[in-house]
């Protein structure tokens, strides 16, 4: 079984490109990308922690279901979560979801975007920090 602490080196790589992207404005299509690995991987890090060996069958898809069947705790759910936010605020900036409907249409608005991403990173630093120190 690979050592837990290799997952959790790929995790703060993740959200430390993530910060990167964020903060030089460029590569932002990245960011999301970024956090919702660092999540993934942060959940495989949980998974080895606890003696088992993440299911890879479907890759992440079969590696995600395995941690939200076992994840008991809330705490620990928040990396799901947070993954799964980083998820959609990717598909919001390269679209797909929605298409614009008449009265509820909202123009675009990448500042308000930018700092829900902002958001998402920092909650996933939090969740990651925890998860390392074992809260």
């Amino acid at each position: 079984m690979k050592e837990p602490h290799y997952s959790l080196s790929f995790a703060k790589a993740s959200l430390g490109r993530a910060k990167n992207y964020l903060a030089s404005g460029r590569a932002i299509n990245w960011i999301c990308h970024e956090i919702e690995s660092a999540m993934l991987w942060a959940m495989e890090y949980w998974l080895r922690l606890k003696g088992h060996e993440p299911d890879v069958g479907n890759g992440w898809f079969s590696m995600r279901r395995q941690f939200h069947t076992l994840a008991g705790s809330r705490s620990i759910e928040g990396l799901y979560d947070c993954a799964i936010q980083a998820h959609v605020l990717e598909i919001r900036l390269e679209g797909g979801i929605e298409l614009p409907e008449e009265e509820n249409y909202e123009a675009w608005d990448m500042k308000a975007w930018l700092k829900e991403v902002a958001t998402c990173l920092m909650q996933a630093e939090n969740l990651l920090d925890c998860l390392e120190k074992g809260n």
